[in-house]
């Protein structure tokens, strides 16, 4: 199975803005908000930029010379400098993947407390769609599964998840082409770091209490002290880079 640290993901696939982060994932400028309502629930959020995003499941929407539309799914409108900046979703808004991102973000914030729940919903259904339409149905497995996992699941710590398949199909339906995939993998006394690449040797850090050890296509090219680093949290990354010099 693949080693995916689900809350990782917010580098890879599911919430690639970043917005499920638990510092409430920032961006680079200036005020705004956004609102996101579903049934009896609504969540606000604070974003940046010049431009202000309002998402709402209303059968109207008032553009900037006035005039109004009518649809019956929910719309976005949007007023202000656009500055190209986007947190969320643009357009109408699938009713499902707004169900399922509300019920993935509630459950990692019950596991990470400071996650910003109604950033993580923008991130999240921004990110269905940034997605290629075949793999629209994937994401929303993926992102389905979440509220199933434990939060030593979600945290990383087990290494085999019930999500594994869901996660694969999406990544082997998104994860072509030019980009990289990586996946962080802690367990106790252990941590990880896998990149993969088209076209390219996997490459992978792995440390326990006492050594680090790098790998090439499962080939060991290098060790060194660990250095207590898995108790460092992202230090792994500037940690893997001294240590293996991988590019």
């Amino acid at each position: 199975m693949l080693r995916a640290n689900l809350s990782f993901l917010t580098l890879t696939f599911l919430f690639i803005t970043g917005a499920c982060d638990p510092k409430g994932g920032e961006t680079d400028s200036a005020t705004g908000s956004a609102s996101t309502t579903t049934g009896d629930s609504t969540t606000d959020a604070s974003t940046t930029g010049d431009s202000t995003t309002d998402e709402s499941p209303t059968s109207s929407a008032t553009t900037d010379d006035g005039a109004t539309t009518e649809n019956d799914e929910p719309t976005v409108a949007t007023t202000g400098e656009d500055t190209g900046d986007t947190t969320g979703p643009v357009g109408p808004v699938d009713p499902a993947h707004q169900s399922a991102c509300e019920a993935a973000c509630q459950r990692f914030g019950e596991c990470e407390p400071e996650t910003d729940g109604a950033e993580c919903v923008l991130g999240c259904l921004g990110e269905f769609q940034g997605l290629p339409s075949e793999c629209v149905a994937l994401n929303l497995a993926v992102v389905q599964c979440i509220p199933e996992l434990s939060c030593p699941e979600i945290a990383g710590e087990i290494e085999e998840t019930p999500c594994d398949d869901e996660l694969e199909a999406l990544i082997a339906c998104d994860g072509g082409g030019d980009e990289c995939t990586q996946s962080i993998h802690e367990g106790e006394g252990e941590c990880g770091v896998s990149t993969s690449c088209p076209d390219a040797p996997t490459q992978e850090f792995i440390c326990d209490a006492d050594t680090c050890v790098c790998t090439v296509d499962g080939v060991e090219v290098a060790q060194c002290p660990a250095d207590g680093v898995c108790a460092e949290g992202d230090a792994i990354f500037d940690k893997m880079h001294s240590c293996c010099n991988f590019e």
